[in-house]
C-alpha cells in the first residue's frame, strides 16, 4: 500500500489520505532527470560531468472537508519553515521539498480540488542508524605506577555498513560518554579511506559531528552547555565524513576505557522512489 505524508521541522505529520481527509487524485515527478555533459572523441563520447537539477513533484489534492480542510492545510504550511515529503511503499524514503505553487478551485460536491507543485530540494533519502558501543573491560590487565593505563581492546569498536544508494551518504556522528581525542575511521578492505578526529577530552559529554551539507556542525555538550568545537578538529583529517556506495567498516576509538556509545546516522540517497 502506498502512503504519502508531509512532515515539518516540528515533527508534525500531514497524511495525504483518508486519515487527514486529503486524497491524491493524480501524482507525477517521483522519478529523476540528469544534466549530462560529454566530451567527443571522433565518434565516441565520454561522460565528464553529471548534475541533478532542481526537479518538482505535482499532485492534485482533494480536500474532503471542503474549505475547512483547505484552510487547515494552509495553516499547516504557514507554521512549517521546512518540509519533507515521505513516500512509503516497500521502503520509506523522503525528500526535502518546498511548496512553490498551490491553486484553489471551486467547491464541488462539498470538496475542494487543488493543484500543488513541490520543488524537490534533494534526492530521495533514507536515514539508517547504527551504534558502536565501547564497554569497559574490568578483566583487562592494569599496570599502576610505571604504566598507568589499561591494555585492552575496550578503546575501540567496529561495525560494517552497506550504502545501497546511488550517491555518497552523509554521516551524523553522536558520541555519548567519556572521550579522549576520539576518532571515527572509515575502512575498505582494512585500508583507511577517511577519518574524523577531535582533540577533545571529557568524562561525560555529547559530541556531535554532522556532515550533511545543509546542517554541518561540530558541537560539544557538557553540563547542559553546548559549544562549537570546530577549532578542535584535526585539520589533517576529513572530519565531515561520507561513505560512497558499497560496503565499509566503521571503527570508533573513544580514547578511554570507560563505557562510551557512538551513534551514527547514515543518510542514503536515491535517484528515484
Amino acid at each position: 500500500m502506498r502512503i504519502l505524508y508531509l512532515r515539518n521541522q516540528a515533527g508534525e505529520k500531514l497524511y495525504l489520505s483518508y486519515k487527514d481527509s486529503i486524497l491524491i487524485s493524480s501524482l507525477s515527478g517521483l522519478g529523476f532527470s540528469k544534466t549530462l555533459t560529454y566530451v567527443k572523441f571522433d565518434n565516441t563520447y565520454s561522460l565528464v560531468k553529471q548534475e541533478n537539477p532542481l526537479g518538482n513533484i505535482t499532485m492534485s489534492l482533494i480536500f474532503l472537508e471542503g474549505y475547512q480542510g483547505y484552510s487547515q492545510f494552509l495553516d499547516y504550511l504557514s507554521r512549517s519553515s521546512s518540509l519533507r515529503l515521505y513516500y512509503k511503499s516497500v521502503d520509506t524514503r523522503y525528500c526535502e521539498v518546498e511548496i512553490s505553487e498551490i491553486s484553489k478551485e471551486q467547491l464541488v460536491s462539498r470538496t475542494i480540488q487543488s493543484e500543488i507543485k513541490l520543488d524537490k530540494l534533494s534526492l530521495w533519502q533514507k536515514d539508517v542508524t547504527a551504534e558502536i558501543k565501547v564497554i569497559q573491560n574490568t578483566n583487562a590487565k592494569t599496570y599502576p605506577h610505571t604504566y598507568p593505563y589499561i591494555y585492552s581492546e575496550t578503546y575501540k569498536g567496529k561495525i560494517r555498513i552497506t550504502n545501497n544508494g546511488s550517491e555518497s551518504a552523509s554521516m551524523r556522528i553522536e558520541i555519548v560518554g567519556a572521550i579522549d581525542n576520539p576518532e571515527v575511521i572509515i575502512l575498505k578492505d582494512e585500508e583507511e579511506i577517511s577519518k574524523m578526529k577531535m582533540y577533545v577530552k571529557s568524562d561525560d559529554c555529547t559530541l556531535i559531528v554532522d556532515s550533511k551539507e545543509t546542517d554541518q556542525i561540530m558541537t560539544l555538550e557538557t553540563n547542559g552547555s553546548t559549544e562549537s568545537i570546530y577549532q578542535y578538529q584535526d585539520f589533517t583529517c576529513d572530519n565531515f565524513l561520507f561513505i560512497n556506495p558499497g560496503t565499509f567498516d566503521i571503527e570508533f576509538k573513544s580514547g578511554v576505557s570507560s563505557n562510551t556509545t557512538c551513534k551514527i546516522t547514515f543518510t542514503f540517497r536515491y535517484l528515484s522512489n
